[in-house]
């Protein structure tokens, strides 16, 4: 097996309680404990169930009250882990860029370009190309499908129609390029039925030449840490 693109340590596994977003814990034969979610619009329905097994690290503050950061969730439909942290999509592109782009790139994270923010600005070494690369993470699924939005969000319209335009104003490439936190899954349904203004303006910009890409992720437990690993491209598709 390759690589891991990014190893997760001082990771423990406890059970689900109850609770949300703010959720209770207990590890076996210990008293319950709270933890947070970075994101918890971003949980998928169904995925938290009590007696769930989950993994967390510890992020205790004084006066916080909160003990810990969830950072994975096991799927009690295919018993594979489901990473629900959103922050790692960003921690991802710059070492999985070569799989997606066939070569290794130098990346600058949080650029302006035309007066416009994006989320890396890279060049491509094998041919010099630039790249503007707006990164987006999903760990939401329907049967084999992961899906995205997981909640309305005109926000990433606004982001991503801006640096379609500088990139073009630029003479540059430009791309929208999906994480998807989990392996369970064979295409990324742009999902209309939770926002389809994003998914009309996104798919028209496809239209217009504007890039869009997915991948998956598999994460795996061992032992006091999650070991990511990169599980090839897969398709998006407008529905």
């Amino acid at each position: 097996m390759a690589d891991p693109l990014l190893v997760i340590d001082g990771v423990r596994d406890a059970v689900y309680v109850s609770g949300f977003p703010r959720l209770v814990l207990r590890q076996r034969g210990a008293v319950g404990f709270s933890c947070r979610l970075s994101n918890a619009a971003g949980m998928p329905a169904g995925l938290l169930r009590r007696g769930v097994r989950v993994f967390y690290k510890a992020s205790w503050r004084p006066g916080s009250g909160v003990a810990c950061r969830l950072v994975a969730v096991e799927d009690p439909g295919s018993h594979g882990l489901v990473l629900v942290d959103p922050f790692l999509a960003n921690m991802l592109w710059p070492r999985v860029s070569r799989y997606m782009l066939g070569a290794d790139g130098l990346w600058m994270a949080e650029r302006m370009i035309n007066g416009v923010r994006v989320d890396f600005v890279g060049v491509v070494e094998d041919t010099g190309e630039v790249v503007l690369v707006e990164v987006k993470s999903t760990s939401a699924a329907r049967g084999r499908a992961a899906l995205f939005p997981s909640s309305p969000g005109w926000r990433v319209v606004r982001q991503v129609e801006a640096m379609y335009r500088a990139s073009v104003e630029a003479g540059v490439r430009a791309m929208l390029v999906f994480t998807v936190l989990r392996s369970d899954v064979d295409v990324l349904l742009l999902d209309g039925r939770v926002d389809r203004r994003l998914v009309s303006r996104i798919c028209l910009l496809v239209d217009e030449g504007f890039e869009v890409y997915a991948y998956r992720v598999k994460p795996v437990a061992r032992q006091s840490s999650i070991h990511v690993f990169f599980d090839g491209s897969i398709p998006v598709k407008c529905t």
